[in-house]
């Protein structure tokens, strides 16, 4: 009989105790790896909010992207101001309310592109409402410019990236696109 008690004793502690595999703890160290979006209503506090430029730069704007009526876009937000501002259909787009990137860094990093090329490992930021994937560009304010960066998007098709560029819609056919990397164990 103690026995008996014993094992449904054990069975009533296993139903209700919450306990994770080796794969669920893998799988959480995998993704706390990655990049996440966050929503935003207004300024960005995050120390770990990713920037379109060099990654330690605090002065360049947060990725972000917004809703409009064509689906997700992805732009760029001054943390100061709170206002995520995107370009599509060569049209400015801002809003105060937006999902910005945040998370480690050391799985990301700018490919160069052009002509509509997407490197592959490329950062989907936003999709169409008729499912087409926008991934991440930038732009450097001109050749010599290594603090200064531009951000926007391209889909696929595409012959040129579109940025947001002192306050209006700018193309280009040569773009860094952002990457996740893989590294293999």
């Amino acid at each position: 009989m103690p026995q008996k008690v014993t094992f449904y004793l054990f069975l009533a502690l296993a139903i209700h105790c919450v306990y994770s595999t080796p794969s669920d703890d893998l799988l959480k160290k995998k993704n706390s790896e990655y990049p996440t979006w966050i929503e935003a209503n207004g300024r960005i506090n995050d120390p770990k909010a990713i920037t379109i430029g060099e990654f330690q730069n605090s002065k360049n704007p947060v990725i972000c992207r917004l809703v409009t009526s064509d689906g997700l876009i992805p732009g760029t937000a001054d943390p100061a101001s709170g206002v995520c501002t995107a370009i599509w259909n060569n049209a400015v787009v801002t809003s105060s309310h937006f999902e910005y990137l945040s998370g480690p860094l050391g799985r990301l990093d700018w490919a160069e592109s052009n002509r509509g090329n997407i490197p592959t490992g490329a950062v989907i930021g936003g999709i169409t409402n008729d499912d087409r994937k926008i991934y991440i560009v930038r732009l450097a304010k001109d050749k010599n410019s290594v603090e200064t960066y531009y951000g926007g998007g391209i889909t696929k098709g595409d012959r040129s990236g579109s940025v947001f560029k002192e306050g209006k819609a700018f193309t280009t056919p040569t773009y860094e696109v952002l990457c996740l990397t893989t590294i293999i164990i």
